[in-house]
């Protein structure tokens, strides 16, 4: 496996990377870091990370966790994985400056807690996403496996 995506935000002073390992033969993981740079010490640092745990029936290594940046770096959309059903929303919190998680995701049909749409394919729900640059509105795409389907357009609140 290896890197999966990456978005690096429009001043390139966050990268955030999903990328998939599997250890010692167990189920397969997915990693979602996000690292910021620090110019006053000319590094890079790790202020996130999350893991996301699939069993091998359920992931596509070719359409799984695409990540997006906003712009300026301060929201990101985690996209779904196979058949998980569920789109990640993430905002930097700049009073304990860290990455927290909000409105429980978009989610089909009630699978979820977040924002619900109406399903197409639960197979494919959120392997491709884009967000628009000052990460006010989030399109989700819903493809069959034969390449038709529909996709959402969310606007978000944040």
């Amino acid at each position: 496996y290896g890197m999966i995506s990456m978005s690096l935000s429009g001043n390139g002073m966050r990268l955030a990377l999903t990328y998939a390992f599997k250890p010692y033969g167990e189920n397969l993981y997915v990693t979602l870091n996000v690292w910021d740079y620090r110019p006053w010490e000319s590094k890079w640092f790790l202020s996130m990370t999350e893991s996301y745990y699939h069993s091998d029936d359920d992931f596509d290594e070719t359409r799984a966790h695409p990540v997006i940046l906003s712009n300026d770096g301060r929201k990101m959309v985690v996209g779904a994985a196979s058949s998980s059903g569920r789109v990640d929303l993430w905002y930097f919190d700049d009073d304990t400056h860290s990455w927290k998680q909000t409105n429980g995701g978009i989610f089909v049909d009630g699978v979820g807690e977040g924002v619900s749409l109406p399903l197409l394919s639960l197979s494919s729900f959120g392997t491709v996403i884009s967000l628009s640059p000052d990460g006010s509105i989030l399109s989700i795409a819903d493809l069959d496996d034969d390449i038709t389907g529909s996709v959402h357009v969310v606007k978000l609140k944040w």
